[in-house]
């Protein structure tokens, strides 16, 4: 019973009760559903009334609008009641017939019954005026997928003392309506599309942390271009062209976090001591455990309260991928203001300067600066360098900044003749770039395992989008 008030407390569609011929329809009304009587909130909404011999029939009908999970309880309430004011009232006879589905209960005050299975009869004595009587059915639907259970209801008006309730029953007014529920395994629909990202590599998100937080073997565990320590001062120096549109406004910032990923060719926030580390450590568990849980009929119960509290937990890991994204894009814009900085100061030397292997003021004014990306900028910036044109091939043929800077730093960036103005640019220049290949590669390591557990949690509530659509 409490099973049925549960189920009839929410809100349920009003279904038409049919009448043959003979019978008298009221005028639609606005009516106030019985669940307030059963101990529900009550619900607003049209019913369409019958009257059969002065009885009234209201008929409420849980999830008929809806898909219901194969298998589970569809509930009916039929709320009768008469103007009659006789002192014993009048009689229903209320036959339900099942199809796709079986007739669990059928309970009500002073309702008796007979029957089971897919027929049940209910008759409803003592009718008048101000006692109304509430019928309360559960149907259990249909346990496959893709059916349609239906349940046909007949309501008839009783003669008070009728010699034979077959025979009266039979030749009683009556009107009849069928009420019917699409059938859907959605807890199976939501069980497979957990294995689905179960077993989506991209989605593996213990594998992504887990190697993110190694050294990645391509960094160099050293400086190739190591920044020149700042001389100490008792007078407290801002940074230079510190402004709020100064590309150089994070420098400090950038060569200090570089300065970190140097010793451990990784972000140590992703180390399993770290407390984001241990955070991601305990999330990517509790995940794996819970696309691991077996199938089961309520299984689509809690995952949106799940997603909820890990994209919480998560918190730390979107700042911390926000904050290694901004200092990355800084420390390009630093680069790329030193690149043209070191071109810049090249192209204005007077004309008679002398050169540095294969390169003049003149013939600089010629090389392309490329910025698009931190290989390109490291190629033209060799090749304002002088470096050979073999290793400026292969700088170019570089798929990661780190490759080109390395092929840089064995060669050497001093030309011989090199006016040491340009010469510390040329060092300023690729000491920035050095710092924004190391933030640059970190930062896309970050973000894959970033991207693993927020696809990972957007995977469940997209299949929970899909899949749990059933109202019981």
């Amino acid at each position: 019973m409490r099973n049925l008030r549960q189920a009839l407390a929410g809100p349920m569609m009003s279904l038409a009760i049919l009448a043959a011929p003979g019978a008298a329809l009221a005028e639609d009304a606005p009516v106030q559903t019985a669940a307030a009587e059963i101990g529900g909130p009550a619900a607003s909404g049209f019913a369409k009334s019958l009257v059969v011999e002065g009885i009234r029939g209201e008929l409420l009908a849980a999830g008929a609008d809806k898909e219901m999970a194969a298998g589970s309880a569809a509930f009916t309430q039929i709320k009768l009641s008469t103007d009659v004011t006789a002192r014993k009232g009048v009689a229903a006879d209320l036959l339900f017939e099942a199809e796709q589905g079986e007739i669990v209960s059928i309970a009500g005050s002073g309702v008796k019954t007979d029957g089971e299975g897919r027929s049940m009869r209910a008759r409803v004595g003592e009718l008048r005026k101000g006692r109304d009587r509430v019928v309360l059915v559960e149907v259990k639907l249909a346990p496959e997928s893709g059916k349609t259970s239906k349940l046909k209801i007949t309501l008839r008006a009783l003669a008070e003392k009728p010699n034979s309730d077959a025979l009266a029953a039979a030749a009683a007014p009556e009107a009849m309506t069928e009420i019917s529920w699409r059938v859907k395994d959605c807890a199976g629909g939501y069980y497979g599309a957990l294995q689905d990202i179960k077993g989506n590599d991209a989605l593996r998100v213990s594998d992504k942390w887990k190697e993110a937080s190694k050294a990645d073997p391509a960094l160099p565990k050293r400086w190739l271009f190591e920044p020149r320590a700042e001389r100490r001062t008792r007078r407290r120096r801002s940074e230079p062209e510190v402004t709020a549109a100064s590309p150089v406004k994070n420098q400090r910032a950038i060569f200090n976090e570089a300065g970190k990923f140097v010793r451990t060719a990784t972000d140590p926030a992703l180390d399993r001591d770290a407390n984001l580390g241990w955070v991601l450590g305990k999330v990517s568990s509790d995940l794996e455990n819970y696309l691991s849980q077996p199938a089961n009929p309520a299984i689509c119960t809690g995952a949106l309260g799940l997603a909820d509290y890990y994209e919480k937990r998560l918190d730390g890991l979107s700042k911390r991928g926000g904050r290694l994204g901004e200092l990355a894009a800084d420390a390009k814009t630093l680069a790329q203001s030193r690149v043209e900085a070191a071109f810049t100061a090249a192209r204005e030397l007077s004309e008679d300067t002398p050169g540095w292997g294969a390169v003049t003021p003149v013939t600089a004014k010629s090389i392309t600066v490329r910025a698009d990306s931190i290989a390109n900028m490291a190629a033209s910036l060799a090749e304002l360098a002088a470096i050979a044109p073999e290793v400026l091939a292969k700088m170019r043929e570089a798929q990661v900044a780190y490759e080109g800077l390395i092929l840089a730093h064995e060669a050497g960036i001093e030309a011989d003749g090199m006016p040491e103005d340009i010469r510390g640019k040329l060092r300023s220049a690729f000491t920035a770039l050095d710092a924004a290949a190391r933030l640059e590669a970190i930062h896309r390591r970050h973000s894959g395992v970033q991207s693993a557990f927020e696809g990972h949690i957007k995977a469940i509530r997209d299949a929970h989008a899909k899949h749990c659509v059933c109202a019981s």
